[in-house]
C-alpha cells in the first residue's frame, strides 16, 4: 500500500476541522452533542438538527451554498471546508429538525441559544419600540416647550402691560435670567 499523497492528507485534515466546527455550532447552539464524524450537510430524517440559512441571508445563501448542502461533506475541496467553517452561524446555522424523533424526550444539554436569526428579529422588534418612544417623548418635548412659550410670552405681555402703567411691580418683570 502506498503512502497517502500530502494534498489527500491535507483534504482530510481539513474536512475533519470542519466536522469538528460544525459539531461544536450544533453543540453551541442546539445543545446537542454530536461525533463530528457524524455531522452531515444533509442530515437524515433521524438526526436532530438540520441547517438553514440565518433570516436576512437567504439570498446569499441560496447562491453560494446551494449546492454545498446538495452533496456531503466528503466530496467537498479544502475551499469549501474553509468556507464552511468560516461561515457557520454567520450565514447558515443548525436548527432543530421539525420532522426528526421526538424533540420533547430530548434533554439539552445546556440552555439553548437564540439564533442570530431570533436576535436580529428582537432587536427590530426593540428598536421600533425604542422609535415609538422616543416619537412619542418628542411630541411631550414640543408641547411642553410650546407651552412654556405661550408662558413666557404671556408674563412679557403683562411686563410690558404693567410698565405702561407704571406699576411698582416692574422690578419683578425684570428677568434675573437670561433669555434662551
Amino acid at each position: 500500500m502506498s503512502p497517502s499523497r500530502q494534498s489527500n492528507v491535507e483534504r482530510r485534515r481539513r474536512r475533519d476541522e470542519c466536522r469538528l466546527e460544525l459539531a461544536r455550532h450544533i453543540k453551541n447552539r442546539l445543545g446537542i452533542r454530536i461525533k463530528p464524524s457524524d455531522v452531515r450537510l444533509t442530515p437524515r430524517a433521524t438526526d436532530l438538527y438540520s441547517w438553514q440559512p440565518v433570516r436576512g441571508k437567504e439570498k446569499i445563501f441560496s447562491i453560494m451554498f446551494s449546492k454545498i448542502f446538495a452533496k456531503g461533506l466528503s466530496d467537498h475541496s479544502v475551499g469549501t471546508f474553509q468556507l464552511l467553517c468560516s461561515e457557520v452561524g454567520q450565514l447558515f446555522e443548525a436548527v432543530a429538525h421539525r420532522e426528526g424523533p421526538a424533540l420533547d424526550s430530548i434533554v439539552p444539554l445546556s440552555p439553548l441559544k437564540p439564533s442570530l436569526s431570533d436576535i436580529i428579529d428582537q432587536l427590530r422588534e426593540e428598536k421600533a419600540r425604542l422609535c415609538d418612544q422616543v416619537e412619542e417623548l418628542t411630541g411631550k418635548v414640543n408641547a411642553d416647550s410650546k407651552r412654556r412659550q405661550v408662558a413666557e410670552e404671556k408674563v412679557h405681555q403683562l411686563c410690558n402691560d404693567q410698565s405702561r402703567n407704571g406699576s411698582i411691580l416692574h422690578a419683578r418683570c425684570s428677568p434675573s435670567y437670561p433669555d434662551r
